[in-house]
């Protein structure tokens, strides 16, 4: 294992080995270039950043995809830029996700604990159906926000001494829950061991994430960057929650990320029994052909092609004299920008609704950060939207907004282009 120090900046460090199962047996699927640190937004238009290669690879012994390299954690989580409750329809499915613990908790206060919880919706949303709730999180900017808004939240990563700790001062959970976050650790076993021990027996674990079905089907290719290190299937997350005793029971589908998985599980010794849906979603994850090499090494090909494709759609935008901007400041959209090349370049400026964000510079290709309506002020006849995954809810506000032009959907599929016009 190699490790790179970058001149006192953050160090990486390129695996020999997968990081599930140990195996030292990893094709490469895609290679996305050096790239900057995705949701390092930059303050002025040429500031100094890290460029780290990013490159998918994919373990021939268990089946998990993921990078090439691991990024120094705390540079990529200490001051955070995504916030969970910006999006009016990730707080509505927070609310249904809810009601789903809830139903299956045995206790009527449980007690929840949430690793990496961000802003503290979901615990938030529970804490209003009567749980008692506890977070952590390693964006200090984010925890201390929580906390002051009412929703306590440790400031540091999970790991199994800060799990110890947090076991020793506050005890066990009924609900342990890790949203979007299992794919970022360096350590997976560590995080899943420290989870499973604040845990109480036969008490449950839930844990969501960015289906790696969806992602090769769909092609998300855009969801690959230094944060996600693992993109896993159900059969990789189940067998990684089995490591440290938590049995995979039942599971629910997720908006989230353009396509995740919410699956739940009980600390027991004995597997409890699995729901329909669980295995009509593991028959479903095998059919894809997720555990093959071969149908990763298409997916990189497809990649490739679809980049060039889509660059060709915002080529002939700028070549009919349309200004342009994007709607969706995002990791995925820095992904994007990164690897689309030279057309990049027409875009005049990225809306997003997060305040954090505005005035800031996007990683790598610099361009600005902007709020939706001033976006909209500067005029662009075209709107690449790469927060696709909210289509629904940003058409509706440039409807309302009463914007025309040119909208270019780069997925799910191949990129679609259509005209608002009424």
């Amino acid at each position: 294992m190699e490790i790179f120090a970058l001149s006192g900046e953050p160090q990486y460090r390129t695996i020999d080995a997968c990081r599930l199962c140990g195996a030292r047996s990893l094709t490469d699927i895609l290679d996305l270039g050096t790239q900057p640190l995705a949701n390092s937004l930059v303050d002025h238009a040429n500031g100094p950043e890290t460029m780290i290669p990013l490159e998918m690879v994919y373990c021939r012994e268990c089946g998990l995809a993921q990078l090439s390299v691991d990024v120094d954690p705390t540079v990529l989580f200490r001051d955070y830029v995504w916030v969970t409750g910006t999006s009016a329809s990730t707080r509505e499915y927070c609310e249904g996700l809810a009601d789903w613990i809830m139903d299956r908790v045995a206790v009527e206060s449980p007690r929840v604990f949430e690793m990496a919880s961000n802003d503290g919706t979901l615990l938030r949303t529970l804490a209003d159906r009567g749980a008692q709730v506890l977070g952590i999180d390693p964006a200090v900017n984010l925890a201390t926000d929580a906390t002051a808004r009412g929703i306590e939240t440790i400031p540091d990563f999970l790991t199994p001494q800060t799990a110890e700790k947090i076991e020793s001062s506050r005890g066990k959970f009924d609900v342990v829950i890790a949203r979007n976050v299992m794919s970022h650790v360096p350590d997976p076993l560590g995080a899943i061991q420290g989870l499973s021990r604040l845990t109480v027996d036969d008490g449950l674990c839930l844990i969501e994430f960015h289906s790696a079905q969806t992602i090769l089907e769909e092609l998300h290719y855009d969801s690959i960057y230094h944060e996600h290190t693992m993109y896993h299937s159900l059969q990789t997350m189940r067998r990684l929650m089995a490591t440290a005793g938590l049995q995979a029971f039942d599971v629910r589908r997720s908006p989230i990320s353009g396509g995740s998985w919410a699956l739940l599980s009980r600390k027991t010794a004995i597997a409890p029994p699995m729901s329909r849906a669980l295995t009509d979603a593991l028959e479903a994850d095998r059919l894809s052909g997720i555990a093959t090499d071969a149908a990763w090494v298409e997916f990189g090909r497809r990649a490739e092609s679809h980049r060039d494709q889509l660059s060709r759609e915002i080529a002939t935008l700028a070549e009919a004299g349309k200004p342009m901007a994007a709607y969706g400041a995002s990791a995925r959209s820095s992904t994007m920008l990164n690897y689309l090349g030279p057309v990049v370049k027409d875009l005049q400026a990225i809306a997003d609704a997060s305040p954090l964000k505005h005035g800031k510079y996007s990683p790598g290709v610099h361009i600005p950060i902007m709020s939706p309506q001033s976006v909209l002020e500067l005029g662009p006849q075209a709107i690449v939207l790469f927060a696709f995954n909210f289509e629904d809810e940003i058409l509706r506000f440039l409807k309302d907004a009463g914007w025309r032009g040119e909208v270019v959907v780069p997925f799910p599929g191949d990129p679609r282009v259509f005209a608002i016009d009424s």
